[in-house]
């Protein structure tokens, strides 16, 4: 059996063929799939390039091909290219028994009501709120966000099948008539957990904050947690902060840090694809802040947890279903994460005690566990299939 999975990724296709990818999806990722399928068809943006940079993530491999569409940004983009989108997926939709989107995104937006007029069954991997998918605060936005939100529920409820990286939050917005299960898209080995060994004796004089995640908008929250810093670091606390990862507002982020004039505490680490290097930094850290305004369940949270760090977040999607309530603000006023954090590293019992417990929590989501939830998912698409061939 084989089916298109439809992914909102960038992806690069070098001189060789090969394709490779900047984010999360490498061929380990993909290789999820052929638990299931024989064969994948990874539909998704995709540009050419004779050398590819050597921080990407090679995607290529056996039972794995490409569709690449036109490598268009932003909604005005998808809009440009809408006509050459929908003529690629039309004229490959017939390799495939079924498909599998990663949703909400632009391009499982647009192309849905394209492949249900195929008749080819579909299933959904929903992985955020769809009412947040446009970041700015302003009433264009939030009207687009709402006819977002209106047509995921619509995609949601008219699919054989969901599944949510959340346990209940998703569900309850995006409501699926068909089969469901919830999972994850992170992968936690057994050796990627480290629980922490703090006593009293192992107060630091200097506390490490870190934050992961990318900087393509504000949708993260490193300006609030920069400003939180600045904060505290004029209050006498003495903290250094490191924001792992990159993007077209690092400029920004940058210009804030040195206006501030606190670029001696705030260190811009860069994307960090290696996953040791990643943990690594997360395990000679102390506190994990992630003022982010949309996840789904964020998988950074979820890393540093795994190494037993204490965790401030927002209350946001599923996020309460990962952190004690008290340490999920629901605004995303600096001073307020600067006033929750402050209270944390005044505490170091406190410390203790919440890193202990998240690290409980991650147990939760080894990637043993997942795997099965995951795979039970594409078996029932599997059975869906031939059940609506035969």
């Amino acid at each position: 059996m084989e089916i298109m999975l439809v992914l909102e990724h960038h992806f690069c296709m070098d001189a060789d063929g090969t394709v490779w990818c900047n984010r999360v999806v490498d061929y380990e990722y993909l290789k999820r799939y052929l638990q299931t399928f024989n064969k994948v068809y990874v539909c998704a943006r995709m540009q050419k390039a004779r050398v590819v940079d050597k921080s990407w993530k090679k995607a290529s491999g056996i039972g794995i091909e490409f569709i690449g569409l036109p490598d268009f940004t932003g909604v005005k983009g998808a809009v440009v290219n809408y006509r050459n989108i929908a003529k690629c997926i039309k004229n490959n939709i017939n390799l495939v028994d079924g498909v599998i989107m990663r949703a909400p995104s632009v391009i499982s937006m647009l192309m849905y009501d394209v492949m249900k007029r195929t008749g080819i069954p579909m299933a959904i991997e929903f992985v955020m709120a769809a009412d947040k998918m446009i970041v700015n605060d302003n009433f264009v936005a939030s009207m687009i966000n709402a006819i977002l939100k209106n047509k995921a529920r619509t995609i949601c409820r008219e699919v054989a099948g969901v599944s949510y990286v959340t346990e209940h939050v998703l569900q309850k917005d995006y409501p699926c008539s068909g089969f469901t299960e919830s999972y994850s898209s992170i992968d936690l080995h057994e050796d990627d957990f480290y629980k922490q060994n703090w006593n009293q004796s192992s107060i630091p004089d200097e506390y490490k904050l870190v934050h992961t995640g990318y900087m393509d908008d504000d949708r993260k929250g490193q300006e609030i947690l920069i400003r939180a810093v600045d904060i505290l670091i004029k209050k006498g606390y003495k903290i250094k902060l490191t924001l792992i990862g990159d993007g077209q507002n690092r400029v920004k982020l940058e210009k804030i840090v040195s206006a501030l004039n606190i670029g001696n505490y705030v260190f811009f680490a860069g994307a960090i694809t290696n996953k040791k290097k990643i943990f690594s930094v997360l395990k000679n850290s102390h506190l994990f802040v992630l003022p982010t305004k949309s996840e789904g369940l964020p998988r950074s949270i979820l890393e540093a947890m795994a190494v037993g760090l204490p965790c401030v977040s927002s209350n946001v999607d599923g996020v309460p279903e990962l952190l004690d309530e008290r340490y999920c603000l629901s605004n995303f006023n600096p001073n307020e994460y600067a006033k929750v954090i402050g209270s944390l590293l005044d505490d170091w019992d406190e410390m203790i005690r919440v890193g202990n417990r998240n690290y409980a929590k991650a147990l939760e989501y080894r990637k043993s566990e997942l795997d099965c939830k995951r795979k039970h998912f594409y078996d029932e698409f599997s059975e869906y299939i031939i059940q609506k061939e035969d």
